[in-house]
């Protein structure tokens, strides 16, 4: 197992002389990749399930399939971390697993009524996850330093099982039609006993504590700033494939485009960020972050050429994974005590900003330049809210 992760990762779990947090890691990858192995595949289960329904309404089933999932994670996750906070943060990993791996399993074997069921309870599950998962890592850290450090690798491997999610689907596709479905939830079942590690070895959390009344001020526009980052990317993504044929692009030139996102928004975890430096300029680091994204969409909007969109995609996915990663940290530091509720409010407002920003975009699509003017303004106007905030 050493020998095939980076020594990063590995220097980084031996730094408490144990692998706890490499099983953390692959946790929130599963799931990840769980996640956007489905998407592809979505419009072709509508069609088959609704082969006499329009172009129109089968798009907006899929729309539908999509935000159903974002709303249950938006509306369960501060439950989970609720519950994590007042108790062990270990079994609530281990139940989202265990329901993530069973409902991934099912996806072949329902109706289209049931799907949107299973897309609802992936939602939950999976926001049992991912949250807890920073939570456990913000416990677990001695210093704000290597806490920086590893939720830096943490964000990284949860963006790579976005990125990585439809590979895998179009690769084991081949060895069968439940394959892409039967991979990820064998990986989150293989997770589980490796959390067993983590439960001896790890705390649970300062149970009971109350955040101090300044740290708590400053979540909310931290979750603010989370929500309109994701929202705004959701937007770029959803105008570009709502409206390519306005552009010179076809559907290879949008795919690709968005495989340079999901690069940029990878390499941004890894490449400018130590964990001293995360710790020291984190809350300033913020304002150019958002003022590229702001810039992204404005330049979107007369954008024709594939060669315009290539740079405007590129920043986009800089400047949004490195505010994710950005308010995380500064999440966790507003939240002394309480980090399962603080980070599962932050996963919510992301949730929800994603289903908003999907639903709108999607009904409003012939108004795609309206759209990517008002995604900027959010980004400029929720800039000034960053002046408040300090490392």
């Amino acid at each position: 197992m050493e020998a095939s992760l980076p020594a990063t990762v590995i220097e980084a779990a031996r730094d408490r002389g144990e692998l706890g947090f490499v099983v953390l890691l692959f946790a929130a990858t599963a799931v990840a990749l769980g996640n956007s192995v489905v998407l592809p595949f979505l419009p072709e289960m509508v069609g088959q399930m609704s082969p006499d329904a329009s172009a129109l309404a089968r798009g907006r089933l899929v729309v539908a399939l999509v935000t159903v999932s974002q709303i249950a994670g938006c509306l369960s996750a501060p439950l989970w971390g609720w519950i994590s906070d007042r108790w062990k943060r270990w079994p609530i990993l281990v139940v989202g697993l265990l329901g993530f791996s069973l409902t991934m399993a099912l996806y072949s074997a329902v109706g289209f009524e049931r799907l949107y069921v299973l897309r609802l309870l992936n939602g939950v599950f999976a926001a049992a996850v991912v949250p807890t998962a920073f939570a456990m890592v913000a416990d677990r850290s001695p210093d704000l330093v290597r806490r920086a450090r590893q939720f830096t690798w943490l964000n990284a491997l949860v963006f790579a099982g976005d990125l990585t999610g439809p590979l895998l689907g179009a690769i084991s596709v081949a060895l069968g039609a439940t394959s892409p479905f039967l991979a990820p939830a064998a990986l989150s079942a293989i997770a589980m006993p490796g959390l067993l590690l983590v439960s001896r070895e790890s705390a649970t959390g300062p149970v009971g504590s109350v955040p101090r009344p300044k740290a708590r001020e400053a979540l909310v526009p931290l979750l603010l700033i989370s929500a309109i980052a994701s929202g705004c990317l959701t937007v770029l993504h959803l105008t570009l494939s709502l409206g390519s044929g306005a552009r010179d692009l076809f559907r290879e030139n949008v795919s690709m485009l968005f495989a340079l996102c999901g690069a940029a928004m990878l390499v941004a975890q890894l490449v400018p960020f130590t964990g001293r430096r995360v710790t020291v300029g984190a809350a300033w680091l913020l304002r150019p972050m958002l003022a590229g994204l702001a810039a992204a969409l404005i330049i979107a909007v007369f954008a024709r050429t594939l060669w315009v969109l290539v740079p405007v995609f590129l920043l986009a996915g800089w400047s949004t994974a490195t505010l994710k990663l950005l308010t995380n940290y500064l999440t966790s530091k507003a939240s002394p005590g309480t980090q399962g509720s603080g980070l599962a409010l932050q996963y919510a407002a992301v949730s929800a900003s994603q289903a908003a920003a999907s639903i709108v975009t999607g009904w409003a699509s012939a108004s795609e330049h309206l759209m990517l003017w008002l995604a900027a303004a959010a980004a400029l106007a929720v800039t000034a809210m960053t002046l408040r905030l300090k490392d």
